[in-house]
Order: structure tokens, then C-alpha cells, then sequence
């Protein structure tokens, strides 16, 4: 049986986590550190994706996103991820954004996920 995936969530379906100011210190120190190379402060260790797929997983998972489906996601949505630790953008407007690509993805599924769930409908 097909059903539209997740990528039809929606923000009440993935809560917003409390935002990890910890984290988000952390890109600010290794950015000064880089000397300035913001993306590669934002994916140094993978905190920010790990932090948000704990939270996310369950729900994620069921719906067929693996752990590497997500790290695309969260490649798509760096430079708002950049904005956020400097102060451009609020943490509810980089959840958002991350959720929009997650549903921009629309991807089909069934229950096991498989190869269909890599067929654009």
C-alpha cells in the first residue's frame, strides 16, 4: 500500500526541541577557530544533525529517513543553520526551514520503505 510519507510532516509532528545553546557556543568558538569557515564549524562533529535527529528519530525512522537521508537534509540547510549561531535567524526559523525541506523532499514510501521511497511522485 503507497501513502504520502512524512515528507508531509508538519511542525506539530516534530516538536521543537529546546534549542541547544551549548551547541550553538560550541560553532561560535570553532568558527573564530577555523578562522572564520562558518560551514565547517557547523558540520565539525555533527552535533547540531545529531542533536535534532535524537529528538526527531522515532518519528523520522518510521516514516523511512535514514540517518544519511537527514544529513542531506541538513547539508540543504546549512547556510540557515549559519545564520541561526549568528544571530540571524531565530532557532524556530531554522526548524522550519529544516522541516519545509524535509516535506520539499516528496518522497513516496510504503510501510518498509525500500527503493520506492526514492521515487518522486
Amino acid at each position: 500500500m503507497m501513502r504520502q510519507s512524512l515528507f508531509g510532516v508538519s511542525l506539530t509532528e516534530l516538536e521543537i526541541p529546546p534549542e541547544p545553546v551549548e551547541i550553538k557556543e560550541s560553532i561560535k568558538t570553532l568558527i573564530k577557530a577555523a578562522g572564520g569557515k562558518e560551514v565547517y564549524a557547523i558540520w565539525f562533529g555533527n552535533r547540531l544533525a545529531a542533536y535534532l535527529w535524537k529528538t526527531w528519530k522515532k518519528v523520522l525512522a518510521t516514516e523511512g529517513m535514514t540517518w544519511q537521508d537527514f544529513m542531506k537534509t541538513m547539508k540543504n540547510v546549512e547556510k540557515e543553520a549559519v545564520r541561526w549561531v549568528k544571530e540571524e535567524a531565530s532557532w524556530k526559523d531554522l526548524i522550519e526551514t529544516i522541516v519545509n525541506n524535509i516535506k520539499g523532499r516528496g518522497y513516496t514510501t510504503d510501510k518498509k520503505g525500500g527503493l520506492l521511497r526514492w521515487i518522486k511522485v
